[in-house]
């Protein structure tokens, strides 16, 4: 953990590796100045969102001094957040509890709950049940987006029988 910037960094031995910040501000401040400055990697929408649910919810901050925190504006902020809205809230829970990745829930969930809610709901539950990788996710996706009349009703029902079929 580095928590000074002289502080020496220990080079990885074959595992993986984490930079820390240690931040002394308090946790609202920590989460806006997370979304303003880009660190290692950009952050996923939703994973954004969630961030700018929870300083609004929890720390009782309106959207607009949300948006001056983070250093962006009001439409970007009420963007992020209607992709919260239109995700069903067993997918939020997944995403929050990594069950389903931020890349899973913002490529492939969001946009197959915008065109079919049920069909996300009854994805979720099934890669619940009989897990799917990232890669096999992206491979149904695409399969799904391409299908034709009921085949995609079965697709939803069997993820894992169409993975093995391919």
């Amino acid at each position: 953990m580095i928590d000074h910037p002289d502080a020496a960094v220990v080079p990885p031995v074959g595992r993986d590796t984490a930079q820390v910040q240690c931040w002394s501000v308090p946790l609202e401040q920590a989460l806006a100045q997370m979304l303003a400055r880009s660190m290692s990697r950009a952050f996923a929408p939703i994973e954004e969102a969630l961030m700018l649910r929870e300083l609004i919810d929890t720390h009782g901050l309106s959207q607009r001094e949300a948006a001056q925190q983070c250093a962006r504006d009001v439409s970007w902020v009420n963007r992020r957040l209607v992709l919260l809205g239109e995700l069903p809230q067993d997918l939020l829970q997944a995403v929050r509890s990594a069950s389903v990745s931020a890349w899973a829930g913002t490529r492939i969930f969001a946009p197959l709950a915008r065109a079919n809610t049920a069909h996300a709901s009854t994805l979720l539950h099934g890669m619940q049940t009989h897990g799917l990788s990232t890669r096999e996710l992206y491979a149904w996706f695409a399969h799904y987006q391409r299908a034709q009349r009921s085949e995609p009703e079965h697709m939803v029902q069997h993820p894992r029988l169409f993975i093995v079929s391919v």
